[in-house]
Parts: structure tokens; sequence; C-alpha cells
């Protein structure tokens, strides 16, 4: 695996965003989910037009994001409102709400926190499709 500091930079930056939308909310949060909606636009693109690992890895990002919205769309509760929701990751956001006293309304801090959730999700999806990728020319050769 290739690490580069521009790779470093962008993720210590897409971090701190994460983290500043789940502590502060507000314009943070909607710059959070509007980047959030962008990649998995990325991806689709992606996924047509690359080749290789980037396509593999687009592909996996794109099952994984739909497979978590898919997921929240019919897992039982109201999953974007943390009060009422049923999934793990719903309560960890309710309980996180709880214990920082953020003053965003829990309804607000749970798309927020879902959309991080639905990103980490794709990236395992993503990076899981290149391993087995990887994985599969290992066993031809």
């Amino acid at each position: 695996m290739n690490y580069s500091i521009r790779n470093l930079i962008l993720a210590t930056a897409v971090i701190a965003l994460i983290l500043a939308s789940l502590f502060n909310g507000g314009k943070i949060a909607v710059v959070m989910t509007m980047m959030v909606y962008a990649f998995a636009a990325a991806m689709a693109i992606l996924a047509f037009v690359a080749r290789q690992k980037r396509q593999a890895f687009a592909i996996g990002f794109l099952i994984g994001f739909a497979a978590f919205f898919l997921l929240m769309k019919y897992g039982g509760g109201n999953e974007f409102d943390i009060r009422y929701g049923l999934l793990p990751t719903t309560k960890f956001l309710w309980w996180l709400h709880q214990k920082l006293e953020i003053s965003q309304s829990p309804f607000e801090y749970g798309k927020s926190g879902q959309n991080v959730f639905a990103w980490l999700s794709g990236i395992i999806g993503g990076a899981f499709a290149v391993y087995s990728r990887d994985g599969e020319k290992e066993d031809q050769t």
C-alpha cells in the first residue's frame, strides 16, 4: 500500500471535518454532508470510467454506502432521529450526544452522524473490494 504526504494531509482534513461536524454541527455539518455525497457521486463516476483498483474501490464503496442507507431506511426505526433508532450506530450517536452534551438537536446530529457511518461503510466496502481483487490476482499466478 502506498502512502503519500498528500493522502495523509487529506485524511487528516477529512477526520478533522468529521469531528468538527459531530461536535459543533451547523454549517460544518452541512459541509461534511455535501462532502460525503460529492465523494459518493465521484465514486459512481469512477465505477464506470476507472479501471483496475480504482474501479474495484469505487464499486465496493457504492455497495457499502448503499447497503448502509438501505439499512437506515428499512432498519425498523427512525434512524435519523437518534432518540428512537434501533441500530447500533444510532444508539452510539445517542450515547455520544448525551455524554458530550451537544446543543445540536438529536435529529440534526443523527443526520450528520449517520452520514459519517455511511461514508465509513463505503470506505470499508471499497477496501474489501480492492483486497478481494488483489487476492484473486494472486490466486491466478
